[in-house]
């Protein structure tokens, strides 16, 4: 009951944001949008006590996002599957298959907005849930298994012994390392996250 009227306060701050932000634009002073700001914030405040309650109360079992990372396995199967479709693609497959194998309270990162620009992504770890600030801990998620993935070439190679004195092999091979050796990017993080959220 506590929760429902949480939720009412939330959404008449909100409507009091969006009356603020009107007036502010047309007036443009400076002690309105001091007060939208502040506004702003009790209400961000608002929703990652409720994403954290909620977290707390019903993922308290989840496993840690260190176990979690311990555990992803990567397969060739995985890195043909990334050759063939693309560096995005094929990381999010990993992730997104390795997370659905937990029931969702099992799983030990959560996104608070999936439809939005900026995701918000919770991050248990510790025996804790956090909200991931600058998603520092979804990065890691990522970079570690783009590593476990490359790890999976050098498997490749063991199980192509001569792999160079053929042709064929020798462009597997090749575009194999162009797909799953690209720069590390912001971009291509943020084209993940999407497919995680």
């Amino acid at each position: 009951k506590k929760e429902y009227y949480n939720n009412i306060k939330l959404a008449k701050l909100q409507q009091k944001v969006e009356v603020l932000e009107d007036v502010v634009s047309k007036n443009n002073n400076s002690s309105i949008s001091t007060n939208i700001n502040r506004d702003q914030n009790n209400i961000q405040n608002q929703q990652n006590v409720n994403v954290n309650m909620y977290l707390n109360e019903n993922c308290a079992n989840a496993m840690s996002i260190t176990d979690f990372i311990e555990k992803v396995k990567v397969s060739i199967a995985d890195i043909q599957y990334t050759t063939k479709e693309g560096y995005i693609e094929g990381i999010s497959e990993i992730l997104v298959k390795n997370l659905k194998e937990l029931q969702p309270e099992e799983r030990p990162i959560h996104c608070s907005n999936k439809n939005k620009k900026k995701q918000h992504f919770y991050i248990k770890n510790d025996d804790e849930w956090k909200k991931d600030e600058d998603n520092k801990e979804t990065d890691n998620l990522i970079d570690t298994v783009s590593r476990k993935q490359s790890f999976q070439i050098k498997k490749w190679c063991d199980e192509h012994p001569n792999w160079q004195d053929n042709l064929n092999l020798c462009d597997e091979y090749n575009k194999m390392v162009q797909a799953v050796l690209p720069p590390s990017s912001e971009k291509n993080k943020k084209a993940i996250k999407k497919h995680i959220g």
